[in-house]
């Protein structure tokens, strides 16, 4: 009778072992995200939105990498942006070495505006705007 149980309780724990992997393989592949709160400087923030809208923006379309989602937050003292943005690849984009997203980025931005150091500088204003960054990675949970 032992022996019974004891290959009953295996084949059950094999089936069991089973399951999430099956499952694991019909589940949705989930989006990854990359949420950059942002406090602008009191008198930046025009000058910030043209950076990013007429700039950046136009860049990641030409890039074809996905686009920032920009959100502007109502009655909060300590941020003023939200950025969204979607990491195609998931968590292997935070590989600094070889992203092709931020190469695709940055070729295009150095195309639109002209050059290596003209991109350099857009990026160093861009960051003298900002007071604070703070940044969070989240994916959606089919």
């Amino acid at each position: 009778m032992l022996k019974i149980g004891k290959a009953a309780l295996a084949a059950a724990s094999v089936a069991l072992l089973a399951v999430p992997a099956t499952a694991q393989d019909e589940e949705e592949p989930r989006t990854t995200w990359r949420v950059l709160l942002i406090d602008v400087a009191d008198d930046g923030m025009g000058r910030w939105q043209e950076i990013v809208m007429d700039h950046i923006i136009p860049a990641q379309e030409a890039a074809g990498v996905p686009v920032a989602q920009l959100h502007w937050i109502a009655a909060n003292d300590d941020w003023e942006m939200i950025v969204l943005n979607e990491m195609p690849r998931g968590m292997a984009a935070f590989d600094t070495h070889a992203n092709p997203e931020r190469a695709a980025l940055f070729a295009a931005l150095v195309e639109q505006e002209g050059s290596e150091e003209a991109v350099e500088a857009l990026f160093d204003e861009l960051n003298s705007l900002e007071v604070k960054t703070k940044s969070f990675f989240t994916h959606s949970h089919p």
